[in-house]
């Protein structure tokens, strides 16, 4: 009877995060299996604070059990059948679970094998892949020193699931200004530094309105060019930076984005079918080695499906957006070269797939 008791206590899957900015990536998947009946429950690994408090207030609504300001170990000891994130570079060891799975969902529909160090999903058992790209660079890299590669699951981005749906509510803005939404991605000679100041400065003046988005590093590691775009934010009407921490506002009501290698720039093409362009800076590279796998990274392989590609010069930056705002919508076999499915569908997907890996175990 006991032991009985406990098993039922005992919930099926664990949904963790790193830090509250992962949390988005796995929230409808946590409440498609918390729907279908499976015992969920769900913890961020980060300081107790107003924001994952808010980030958890909906869980806990529906009556799924949550964790803030937990740390990995006391995590671990959550004894779920299973545990999923979309925080990378974890394993056991940083976080001991007794679970039979550990699950990966990426934050990016951007490449595993050249953005991210190696060895940033060893400690996983399986993938749940956003795209295509995934199933094969997933293979490559579990199977580089094993006998059979880690099993993955084809199931879509969770991150769009919520993006729709914040879609589905909003008002269609209305403005004779088109919106340009510029999104660099991190690292040596990306966009942001290399032109950024000066291309927000062109399109205004080419009767554009504008958005920066920097990527989340910028404001982590406090980026000299973040005082310089709030100065000009402040002197400079149509300019506006928008905080990756603080919402996603700009990326559904922008007519076009400007972006390097970033994955937000193929969230933006599934999310609206709307052009964007890709500019040649610096590669992403955190695995200087990601070339053993002979794969070639999406955001390099599929940039010129969704619009120009042009090198970083402003000039040529503002005439390929000037001609791609008329753009006809991004087809269907372009979206499918890079996600799963379609915005909205992840959670269930996942949730079907997890419960039959709980059945089958």
């Amino acid at each position: 009877m006991l032991r009985h008791l406990f098993n039922r206590s005992k919930p099926d899957v664990l949904f963790l995060s790193s830090s509250p900015i992962d949390e988005v990536w796995t929230r409808t998947t946590a409440l498609a299996c918390h729907a279908s009946g499976l015992r969920v429950e769900v913890a961020i690994c980060a300081d107790a604070d107003a924001h994952t408090q808010r980030l958890l207030a909906p869980y806990a609504e529906q009556g799924i059990r949550t964790h803030d300001g937990i740390s990995f170990a006391n995590a671990a000891k959550i004894n779920s059948r299973i545990a999923v994130t979309a925080s990378s570079g974890l394993d056991r060891n940083i976080f001991p679970t007794r679970a039979g799975y550990f699950i990966h969902m990426p934050h990016s529909l951007a490449s595993l094998h050249m953005i991210y160090p190696a060895g940033a999903f060893d400690g996983y058992d399986m993938l749940f892949e956003a795209g295509p790209q995934h199933a094969a660079e997933y293979a490559a890299i579990t199977g580089q020193n094993r006998a059979t590669p880690k099993p993955s699951y084809a199931i879509g981005y969770g991150k769009l699931d919520v993006l729709q749906q914040v879609l589905d509510l909003r008002a269609t803005r209305t403005s004779e200004r088109p919106l340009v939404l510029i999104a660099p991605s991190w690292g040596a000679d990306n966009l942001l530094d290399n032109c950024g100041v000066a291309l927000a400065k062109a399109l205004v003046a080419q009767g554009c309105d504008v958005v920066v988005r920097p990527h989340p590093l910028f404001f982590l590691d406090k980026a000299p060019v973040l005082e310089v775009l709030q100065t000009l934010a402040q002197e400079q009407a149509g300019i506006h930076i928008e905080s990756p921490f603080a919402g996603d506002d700009a990326i559904f009501d922008a007519d076009i984005l400007v972006g390097d290698y970033s994955g937000i720039s193929f969230e933006f093409a599934a999310l609206h079918r709307r052009p964007v362009v890709s500019v040649n800076v610096g590669l992403k590279i955190a695995n200087p080695e990601w070339q053993v796998f002979d794969l070639e990274p999406v955001e390099i392989a599929c940039r010129a499906l969704l619009g120009p590609v042009v090198p970083a010069d402003v000039d040529a930056i503002v005439t390929a957006v000037r001609s791609a705002l008329g753009r006809a919508a991004t087809p269907d076999a372009a979206i499918a070269s890079f996600l799963h499915g379609k915005p909205g569908h992840c959670g269930a997907l996942a949730a079907t797939a997890i419960k039959n890996i709980l059945t089958q175990n």
